[in-house]
């Protein structure tokens, strides 16, 4: 099997810094090929408070415009491509729509979330231990 670094290609992780990046070089490196990938990339949430008590509906949406401008230039500032918000099920169907005149897009794939202090444990051990990821020769 040719090595990646013996094959002359230039071979770069693009979001994946730190020890993803240097895990997947080292997968890579390994096999020659890449077999799999898992890449991380920098991402927004918003999440948006507002004094029910305060304004009329039309300040309301005023004041909203300014910060949502505000808030997004700022994100494009800092290198970010997007920005993701959650919308409680009893506002979806109107303030969505509210959204998507201002360039949001309904997310057509599955939200997951996942915390990061614990590592990964597999809960059904038994599937784990029937995958192999070894290369063939």
């Amino acid at each position: 099997m040719t090595r990646i670094s013996d094959s002359g290609l230039s071979i770069a992780v693009v979001g994946a810094t730190g020890q993803v990046g240097g895990a997947m070089l080292d997968i890579l490196e390994e096999r020659g090929f890449p077999v799999m990938a898992l890449v991380s990339r920098l991402t927004a949430e918003e999440y948006f408070f507002v004094d029910k008590g305060w304004g009329t509906p039309e300040q309301k949406w005023k004041a909203f415009l300014e910060l949502h401008e505000t808030a997004r230039r700022d994100l494009y500032g800092k290198g970010l491509e997007d920005c993701y918000c959650w919308l409680p099920s009893q506002i979806e169907k109107s303030f969505g729509r509210r959204l998507m005149r201002l360039g949001w897009e309904k997310n057509k794939w599955p939200s997951f979330t996942r915390r990061l202090e614990e590592p990964t444990t597999d809960l059904r051990q038994s599937c784990a231990s029937t995958v192999s990821l070894s290369a063939t020769s």
